[in-house]
């Protein structure tokens, strides 16, 4: 018969008994506890602040943004906008431009010190490109010059100039692609221009004659460009990329299409494609979407085009927004009726 270890068993009853009076001591002081703070004897609660002070009743006001607000983007990198003095939805002429007539498709660089418009050129007897540029944001364009490598015979329809002021791309009756030209810096001048024709399954899609009315820069590489077929019924966007090798001509590699309810309008793009502006008869729109494979919701107006200006779509509908979106370039007839064969530039601040 195996032996008994009293002493072992002495030991764990004396650490059993010591674990369950401290846990009966522990249970004892929760209680005291509880008693103490819900008895307040001392007041103690009389001095604490209240959770929810006191005020006069009402509903919770929770502020929501509405439509407009939602589809606009944050305001960042407006510096040249800053700098340039214009007023929030008082349209202002292009300074510099005062007297420039018959412009139409504008469009400028990033930091708005660079401008170029189509405009006919007595010169050459024909619409040509006209370029000019400006110190700062703040001062007056120095007088426009036609572009040397675009002028000529040929008519232009539309111009667009990347940000960085490095490429024009432009449009040509009777010429179906995009007109590309390109400089190394800014003070240079732009060399000749190459034509990048459209691809021959975008030209010949749907047994249709496609060709291109509008075309809009985004960076250097790439470009939505509207087409339309030779009737006209139909309309639509389309991004392309362009390469510009060092031998040979320029390219376009179709890219995703716009999809837009409505085709028909000159629209001016964001640089994410997620927006698009235009112009109406009420004032400036704005669609957008969620992203590039999205449909766009409904128009919102963002600004009327003020007193100053009459409304662009009486003659020239493009648009450009520049990449803070906030300020809108057009083209325009003054009010005044003297002026009515002028159509002047104008820049808009809507916000």
């Amino acid at each position: 018969m195996p032996s008994i270890d009293f002493a072992l068993w002495r030991t764990a009853a004396a650490d059993l008994s010591a674990r369950d009076w401290l846990r009966g001591l522990a249970m004892v002081g929760c209680v005291a506890a509880l008693v103490v703070v819900l008895a307040d004897p001392f007041g103690w609660r009389n001095d604490l602040p209240e959770r929810f002070p006191a005020g006069r009743s009402g509903e919770l006001v929770i502020e929501v943004p509405d439509r407009l607000d939602q589809m606009l983007p944050r305001l960042r990198n407006a510096e040249p906008v800053e700098s340039a003095g214009l007023v929030v939805g008082q349209p202002a002429v292009v300074p510099g431009l005062e007297r420039v007539a018959w412009a139409r498709s504008p469009t400028m660089t990033a930091d708005l010190r660079a401008i170029y418009y189509v405009a006919f050129n007595p010169a050459s007897d024909s619409e040509d490109v006209f370029g000019a540029v400006r110190g700062s944001p703040s001062e007056p364009f120095a007088p426009p010059q036609p572009i040397a490598a675009l002028a000529g015979p040929a008519t232009e329809s539309h111009v667009s100039v990347s940000g960085d002021g490095l490429r024009l791309a432009a449009l040509r009756q009777g010429e179906p692609g995009v007109v590309v030209c390109e400089r190394p810096a800014r003070d240079d001048a732009f060399r000749l221009p190459s034509t990048a024709p459209l691809p021959p399954e975008i030209a010949d899609a749907d047994g249709r004659d496609w060709s291109a009315t509008t075309v809009q820069m985004l960076g250097r590489s790439q470009a939505v460009v509207r087409l339309r077929d030779a009737e006209p019924t139909r309309s639509q966007y389309r991004l392309f990329r362009i390469a510009v090798p060092a031998f040979g001509p320029p390219t376009l590699t179709p890219d995703v299409p716009v999809l837009l309810p409505n085709p028909w309008p000159a629209y001016a793009f964001s640089s994410d494609l997620r927006r698009t502006y235009f112009a109406s008869q009420e004032g400036l729109m704005v669609t957008a979407r969620a992203n590039r494979r999205s449909q766009f919701v409904t128009p919102a107006k963002v600004s009327s085009w003020g007193h100053a200006a009459a409304d662009p779509t009486r003659f020239d509908s493009s648009l450009w927004i520049d990449p803070s979106e906030s300020v809108c370039l057009y083209a325009s007839r003054p009010p005044d009726p003297s002026r009515a064969d002028d159509n002047l530039l104008w820049l808009l601040r809507f916000r």
